[in-house]
């Protein structure tokens, strides 16, 4: 409620009040806003308690996509979703890149659109703000991957949560109209198997495998989730927001999957991937080009219906369901100098072998410091649990079909994997 010449009044009377006050209406000093021949109070992201039907006004009909931002733009995924921007996407005509890292065209991909780099930071609501003026559709992809034994906590808040709000409160105060939000199925993901999971059928567990990282992104769904049909700044149009769930992602510039078994292998293993058996475990993982393929899907369907808006979709591929060791074997391979074993070591075995060791390291860790890198028992169950998502929903209402064929992913991987420097 708020108070004027001694009287409380709602946001109805509020509203008739500034409008028919113009522009020298009631406006507290941290809500002054540039003045207009016509005030309309931008809507916070924040206090959804005194937001009533005033606020729901009809969409407008749908605007183009011709500027598309994408955070995180630096990484894996959003490399690759520059990449099919270029190259096949004819409803966008320019580009912004937002990374905290400058952007290097290491797919070498065509340039046939402009291209504008922003470096920002995710936590700077001020550079996000700016960022996004002018901008027609924003896909964030943008966030921070901390799966190690010690995870920076607040880090991943600010990051994650943090910085996706400031993205929401940026659309909402540039009039952007779309905004595409990369989740990941680490947000269902427990110790229990999941087998050809949909989207009504998985649920939030209790504890987050992946700890606080699939936790922060959890809660940044939520924000996406919540955000949709929120009135714009202009006061006639609502935000389409839709959440993508790939699953874990293999390909050019993958830094965090194959690359990271890699490294173990190579700290702890003398080279070799030590193999952990459990039952008959069946791991899903989906070529970084198809995911991103799914954004410009999803991007466009946003803008073409909004009933594709407010949900949540899983992503996954053709590329084959096996075991974990069985699906990296070619890429270990490939670089010469690693090897998976030939044996294996019973899950029960080995989750109590590496619960000692965390247990000795969390005593030793004020004088010692394991790298980002050490295995954790987390990473141990993952590997030996069957995870794996039924892509119907996409395929039906985003109209999503792989981009690229189970060969294609494959040969594009190999040679990546194969001059990688581990």
């Amino acid at each position: 409620m708020y108070r004027s010449s001694g009287k409380q009044f709602g946001l109805r009377s509020r509203l008739r009040y500034i409008l028919s006050s113009g522009p020298e209406g009631v406006i507290s000093g941290h809500q002054r806003q540039r003045q207009t021949s016509k005030m309309v109070p931008l809507p916070s992201i924040e206090n959804t308690e005194d937001i009533d039907s005033l606020w729901r006004g009809p969409s407008v009909g749908a605007r183009t996509t011709d500027t598309v931002l994408v955070t995180g733009s630096s990484g894996c995924l959003g490399q690759h979703i520059v990449k099919l921007l270029q190259e096949h996407d004819s409803t966008c005509k320019n580009i912004r890149l937002f990374d905290v890292k400058p952007y290097k065209n290491l797919l070498n991909h065509a340039v046939q659109k402009p291209m504008k780099e922003i470096q920002g930071d995710l936590t700077n609501a001020k550079e996000v703000l700016d960022a996004c003026e002018g901008v027609d559709c924003v896909i964030h992809c943008a966030a921070l991957v901390d799966i190690s034994l010690f995870p920076n906590e607040a880090a991943l808040e600010a990051i994650n949560v943090e910085g996706t709000r400031n993205v929401i409160d940026a659309c909402i105060r540039q009039n952007v109209p779309y905004l595409v939000f990369t989740s990941t199925t680490d947000t269902v993901v427990s110790s229990n198997h999941i087998f050809y999971g949909a989207e009504n059928t998985t649920f939030v567990p209790k504890n987050f495998l992946m700890g606080p990282y699939a936790e922060t992104k959890h809660r940044a769904e939520q924000l996406v989730l919540q955000a949709n049909n929120r009135l714009l700044a202009d006061g006639s149009t609502k935000l389409r927001s839709c959440v993508l769930r790939p699953t874990v992602f293999y390909g050019e510039q993958d830094e965090h999957f194959i690359p990271r078994i890699m490294k173990i292998a190579k700290y702890y293993g003398g080279n070799k991937v030590q193999r952990v058996k459990s039952i008959d475990e069946r791991f899903q993982v989906t070529y970084v080009g198809n995911a991103a393929h799914a954004h410009i899907v999803a991007k466009n369907r946003l803008r073409e219906n909004s009933d594709c808006a407010g949900e949540v979709y899983y992503i996954t591929d053709d590329t084959p369901l096996q075991e974990l060791y069985s699906a990296i074997k070619p890429y270990v391979d490939s670089q010469g100098k690693f090897r998976i074993s030939d044996w294996s070591i019973p899950y029960l075995l080995a989750i109590l072998g590496i619960s000692i060791l965390v247990l000795i390291v969390r005593l030793v860790r004020p004088i010692y410091q394991v790298g980002k890198y050490f295995p954790t028992p987390a990473a141990v169950t993952y590997a030996c649990t069957s995870v794996f998502f039924n892509r119907q929903k996409a395929t039906l209402r985003l109209k999503y079909y792989p981009h690229y064929t189970v060969e294609e992913s494959h040969e594009n991987s190999l040679k990546y994997y194969k001059d990688l420097k581990v």
